[in-house]
């Protein structure tokens, strides 16, 4: 089954910068590690040369087993439901996508990083006990493509700092970047220049156990409770998602952002989809913009929606090349576009391919167009005017998890 999934963006007008460092916890490192950002995750661990680490849940599946191995999968499913997966004699294995973070004679444990054997008898870095991967999907320092669109799945996930928060506050991600956010994924504000303490809002308030910490402290209040601070910024939460857009569009409070987010492309509009979605990217014209993702199901669960994967995939969600051609269209990039952010221009297969039992991308004709996170982007033609979005609600029954998602805050996980 192939379904569409909306990503939705909570967008501000104003807010507080903070620096992300000061809740860091500082802990010894390889030379071999370096760190690194991600706009969903913050502060990263990265090869010394920059390239983001990966661990993936596979490994946790059976004790002492690796779930990303060199072993080519021919068949999908399970038991009398399996069958033999499209181009099988070309897919490539887990490690051919993922190579291990390999640690050569001189490494040595320190801290929390270890090295552990693989049964071919290489060395391989962990950290806190989960072997380290790289992802072929980045190409240069500073891309985080390898989770990109994966969420639902849980496979494969970055390796953030440590970093200490109070009971109840963590991060969560915006369109403007990190922020503070409660429990219930509403964002934590503070005090503006035209606002006031008043009953709408709800001080985040600590146990009698809690102790000041770093830049938190605890404000008494006059019933004799506390409640946290930041930087001498009092934290508040409310349940009324409405009262948050309009006391942030009066100056009355403020958001706070914990690791402001990468630039993007002037060509990005943004709308209102629904009240329950939020905002989503979309081009100049206010057409929404979409990504397709897709998995195997295979034990290591590998994509395949990279140029090269059997093109069957994409026919299961548009059909033929002609109707595919016409319903989805990479958004081009004009000659004096700038990459941004974790968006990029690259040569992207037009049309994607030819038909069902082709590779997607191999010998086709490519156009200059967007992607984000290594993703093409695409509009639907369905799509007539802005604010549309009936791309995600397109379902298909193929080989794979195919999805098809309208690009925005972040993928969200499955239902």
């Amino acid at each position: 089954m192939c379904r569409f999934y909306v990503a939705f963006i909570a967008g501000l007008l104003t807010s507080v910068v903070v620096p992300a460092v000061a809740m860091v916890v500082r802990e010894p490192m390889p030379p071999e590690v370096s760190v690194g950002f991600s706009d969903f995750s913050g502060l990263i661990y990265t090869t010394a040369l920059g390239m983001t680490l990966y661990v993936t849940g596979m490994d946790e599946a059976k004790p002492g087993t690796f779930g990303c191995t060199e072993i080519v999968y021919k068949k999908g499913g399970r038991g009398a439901a399996a069958y033999s997966l499209p181009r099988a004699e070309h897919r490539e294995s887990c490690l051919d996508r993922r190579p291990i973070f390999a640690a050569d004679e001189t490494a040595r444990p320190v801290g929390k990083w270890s090295i552990v054997d693989r049964p071919n008898g290489q060395q391989q870095w962990a950290y806190d006990g989960h072997p380290l991967y790289l992802s072929k999907r980045d190409r240069a320092p500073g891309d985080v493509s390898g989770t990109f669109g994966y969420p639902q799945l849980r496979t494969w996930l970055v390796v953030p700092l440590p970093t200490r928060f109070p009971r109840g506050i963590k991060l969560i991600h915006k369109v403007d970047g990190l922020m503070l956010g409660a429990e219930s994924e509403r964002l934590i504000m503070t005090i503006g220049p035209r606002g006031k303490d008043s009953a709408e809002w709800e001080p985040m308030i600590a146990s009698e156990l809690d102790r000041p910490f770093g830049d938190w402290d605890l404000v008494t209040r006059k019933d004799g409770s506390r409640h946290w601070s930041y930087k001498n910024m009092p934290l508040y939460q409310t349940k009324d998602d409405r009262a948050i857009q309009t006391n942030v569009a009066s100056g009355r409070w403020k958001p706070i952002v914990f690791h402001k987010a990468k630039d993007r492309p002037k060509f990005l509009t943004m709308q209102m989809i629904l009240p329950e979605i939020g905002w989503v990217y979309a081009d100049t014209k206010g057409r929404t913009l979409y990504a397709f993702i897709c998995f195997d199901r295979t034990p290591d669960q590998l994509s395949c929606d990279e140029i090269g994967d059997p093109a069957a995939h994409r026919s299961a969600i548009c059909g033929p090349a002609a109707d595919c051609a016409r319903e989805w269209r990479p958004v081009p990039a004009g000659p004096a576009d700038k990459p941004a952010g974790y968006w990029a221009i690259a040569d992207v297969p037009e049309p994607p391919f030819v038909n069902a039992t082709d590779a997607y991308g191999e010998n086709v004709p490519t156009v200059k167009a967007w992607t984000y996170h290594g993703r093409p982007v695409y509009t639907f033609s369905g799509d007539k005017k802005p604010g549309d979005f009936y791309g995600h609600t397109i379902e298909s029954v193929t080989s794979a998890f195919g999805a098809l998602a309208v690009l925005g805050d972040q993928f969200p996980a499955r239902p």
